[in-house]
């Protein structure tokens, strides 16, 4: 069966072209930052149509159209973007919202994040939410619901917060405040090193720098992501795992977490699962009729691949796939 990836190219085979790949880049972009325990900037634009739209991931399709509802964790993850949503909609500048996502939970979450937005003014009339993600891996379940019943002081739905995992789905709308919004919150939500990136200008100036990194793994990739949108899931696991490799010799690691797996541990459990099969059934075959298993001239003994260079060591034959850059051996 296919397990959930963090970074899931099929996921970026309909659409156009451009769309596609802006979005792909944008996912990118976003998981090396959270991988790598950064704060990602994440800003929703309120169109003159009513939509709401994130621009790096796609300007004319709704946020709400992003929501994933395929279990209860998820549902209430999406009730609570939508609060947001509708927050930028139907509240005044200067709103602040806040949204705990607990560590723990039904999907065993390895880290807690706090979510939090204020509603800007760009020009007369025009609204968007800046919006930061903040990673977590110190504070417990405890301590979220302690910091719950901070907002839910100034909160304009005072919420019932028996339960730690009740937050996930609620989201906390201040009204607006005098004085720096980040900088009040600040007091409330005891994060002082996302704070601090936040404060100087870090976050802002670390998305830019990974999306030029990103661009340019995506232009290595482009003639490989075109097959791959038409491909087979191996074609895209291939695709994922490249680009995967591309972030790393750039510093960047996709880590899976609590996002799903990676595409290079994926590829190379399935394929390894393929060619134990295979040589399995081999073993047995040649076992059944008391024969030696064939080493001969149909396979070889193999160091490293030809094409990446990666180690094998493994006698292999015509059809192997190198489960690192996705080349097949075409034999002797």
């Amino acid at each position: 069966m296919e397990r959930k990836l963090a970074l899931d190219i099929d996921a970026y085979s309909s659409g156009s072209r451009k769309t596609a790949m802006e979005a792909l880049g944008h996912d990118v972009a976003r998981l090396a930052i959270e991988s790598g325990g950064g704060v990602n900037s994440v800003n929703w634009h309120l169109k003159p149509d009513g939509k709401v739209v994130q621009l790096s991931l796609d300007p004319k399709r709704d946020v709400k159209n992003f929501f994933s509802r395929d279990n209860l964790t998820e549902k209430a993850e999406s009730d609570a973007g939508m609060k947001i949503r509708e927050s930028l909609v139907n509240e005044p500048i200067g709103t602040m919202m806040v949204w705990l996502s607990p560590r723990g939970g039904p999907l065993n979450y390895e880290r807690a994040g706090v979510q939090v937005g204020v509603i800007r003014e760009i020009e007369q009339g025009v609204k968007f939410i800046e919006q930061y993600v903040m990673v977590d891996r110190e504070n417990d379940r405890e301590e979220y619901l302690r910091i719950g019943e901070r907002l839910n002081v100034f909160s304009k739905t005072e919420y019932n917060l028996s339960e730690v995992e009740e937050l996930r789905s609620q989201v906390f709308i201040i009204e607006p405040r005098n004085g720096d919004p980040w900088q009040w919150l600040s007091r409330l939500i005891p994060l002082e090193k996302s704070w601090q990136s936040i404060f100087n200008g870090e976050a802002h100036s670390l998305l830019i720098e990974v999306e030029k990194e990103v661009r340019g793994v995506l232009d290595i990739v482009k003639g490989e992501w075109e097959r791959a949108r038409v491909g087979t899931w191996q074609d895209k696991l291939r695709l994922g795992a490249k680009i995967e490799s591309l972030m790393e010799e750039r510093g960047r690691s996709l880590k899976g977490g609590d996002c799903g797996g990676t595409n290079s541990v994926e590829l190379s459990s399935m394929l390894d699962g393929f060619w134990s099969t295979v040589f399995s059934s081999v073993i047995k075959i040649n076992t059944d009729n008391n024969e030696p298993v064939n080493s001969g001239e149909s396979s070889k003994f193999v160091k490293n691949c030809g094409k990446c260079g990666a180690r094998i060591n493994a006698r292999i034959s015509a059809g192997y796939i190198c489960s690192n850059c996705g080349g097949v051996y075409g034999g002797c």
